[in-house]
């Protein structure tokens, strides 16, 4: 190749792969992005569940439940997980498929085809299905397991809002997935709203505890620390603790 040349490089995402060959073939090279790196469709609301890990079917059949959520695309981090996920929705009579590389290429196409015209509601699937696919109408996009990568994240739940079109893009978030949560929004630059249902909150949640139980748990402690002193061995203070229904 001539030494004095312009080189051109184009891609439609920009996982850390390209990012660093881009990086070795050109020099000087001048970037041009059609948005910014973590920026999502504006029609899309963004919300999050914190979540107990062995509640995540309950809750996700529970969503199911809602009439409004027509054409829901499922996001696993495993094949496995893809496929344990699938089979617990059939046995909750929820017409679903299943898309991921472990399928040969005709069940896949098959998955999408059934998926795009409607046959099934839901379609369970890893990453394989977060970059190019193209079916109108989806209405909600449930990432079932948090992605590592904040930029799998925005292709993930670009699958829906497409076009102009509103969506919807769900979270499930366990205790153990905070530190990956807080780096997704670190990247997006905002906090994502929380949805709280106790029946399905995972046990680190921490609950306020109201004014008057502390009071009532110090005063507790101040009385077991008595013992069984008499008022006369009591001093002003202590006195003044027990008889004031404020301390």
């Amino acid at each position: 190749m001539p030494k004095k040349r312009q080189t051109m490089l184009f891609s439609a995402t920009m996982p850390n792969g390209v990012h660093d060959l881009a990086l070795r073939i050109t020099r000087e090279a001048i970037w041009v992005e059609a948005t910014p790196p973590g920026t999502t469709a504006e029609g899309i609301e963004e919300i999050f569940y914190s979540v107990k890990p062995e509640k995540k079917p309950d809750l996700l059949a529970e969503l199911l439940k809602e009439p409004d959520w027509n054409q829901v695309l499922v996001f696993t981090r495993t094949k496995a997980g893809a496929d344990v996920l699938d089979a617990r929705l059939q046995r909750e009579d929820i017409r679903t498929d299943v898309l991921h590389s472990n399928r040969r290429m005709q069940h896949r196409t098959r998955a999408l085809e059934r998926f795009a015209q409607g046959k099934v509601r839901v379609l369970v699937a890893t990453d394989v299905a977060q970059r190019g696919l193209d079916v109108d109408g989806i209405s909600h996009v449930v990432n079932y397991d948090i992605p590592l990568d904040p930029e799998d994240y925005v292709h993930r739940i670009g699958r829906t809002g497409r076009a102009g079109a509103t969506g919807t893009a769900i979270t499930f978030v366990t205790g153990a997935d905070l530190g990956a949560l807080k780096s997704l929004e670190h990247r997006l630059g905002r906090e994502l709203n929380r949805i709280h249902i106790p029946e399905y909150d995972y046990a680190g949640v921490p609950k306020a505890e109201s004014s008057a139980a502390a009071k009532n748990r110090r005063k507790s402690r101040s009385l077991q620390g008595l013992g069984s002193r008499s008022a006369d061995d009591l001093t002003a203070e202590e006195l003044e603790a027990l008889l004031d229904p404020e301390s």
